[in-house]
């Protein structure tokens, strides 16, 4: 068994190919904005939406919802436009945004 002598002290490992370390200065990193492509992950679907105009409450079902961390910030409210009856749509403008309360389910409640 060898015991710890302060003449043996490891040394960083260099990279062989090089002969040198890498520079602790230089930052990995992409700061160009090149997307990001992920597999398999499920791509949120929407099944249903219900209002209640008595309540003023938007109940959205559907699948692969995925929870932020954070306040106020899995939906965007104002970017979701409904189409009615007849072709009518409206966009919401005066909607917070909300939470994901499920992987299934988010609701917003005037």
């Amino acid at each position: 068994m060898h015991q710890f002598d302060r003449r043996h002290h490891v040394q960083p490992r260099r990279c062989r190919r090089l002969g040198r370390r890498a520079d602790s200065a230089v930052v990995v990193a992409d700061t160009t904005g090149n997307g990001i492509t992920a597999s398999n992950v499920a791509v949120p679907a929407i099944t249903s939406s219900t209002y209640d105009g008595t309540t003023g409450t938007l109940v959205v079902t559907g699948t692969g919802f995925l929870k932020l961390n954070g306040a106020s910030n899995d939906i965007v409210a104002n970017k979701f436009t409904f189409t009615g009856e007849g072709g009518t749509t409206y966009t919401l403008t005066d909607s917070s945004n909300v939470e994901i309360t499920s992987d299934t389910k988010f609701y917003d409640h005037a």
